[in-house]
C-alpha cells in the first residue's frame, strides 16, 4: 500500500508527516504534529467534525488551517477549533 508524504511548512519548521501515527520533524521539537476538528456550525458547516492541522498561527488570534481529507486550506480563527479526541 503506498502512502502520500505531506510536507508542511510551519512556525517551528518543516514538518514531514505520512499521514498515519506516525511523524517527525526536522530540527525536532516535536514528533507529531497536533490535530484539531472543526467546530464552528456557521462557518462552514459542512466541515463540521473534520481533522485539520495547523500550519501556522497569526495575529488577533488568526491561523491557517489545512483539512486532512482533502488538503482545503483556509484562514480563521482558532476560536473554531477544538482538539481531536482520540478513543
Amino acid at each position: 500500500m503506498s502512502r502520500t508524504l505531506f510536507v508542511l511548512p510551519g512556525l517551528l519548521g518543516i514538518w514531514a508527516w505520512d499521514g498515519a501515527a506516525t511523524a517527525f520533524k526536522t530540527g525536532s521539537v516535536h514528533e507529531i504534529p497536533r490535530v484539531y476538528v472543526w467546530h464552528w456550525r456557521t462557518k462552514l458547516p459542512d466541515r463540521h467534525g473534520q481533522q485539520l492541522i495547523v500550519l501556522a498561527r497569526g495575529t488577533m488570534n488568526s491561523c491557517l488551517v489545512e483539512f486532512l481529507s482533502d488538503g482545503f486550506r483556509v484562514i480563521t480563527s482558532r476560536n473554531a477549533l477544538r482538539r481531536a479526541h482520540w478513543r
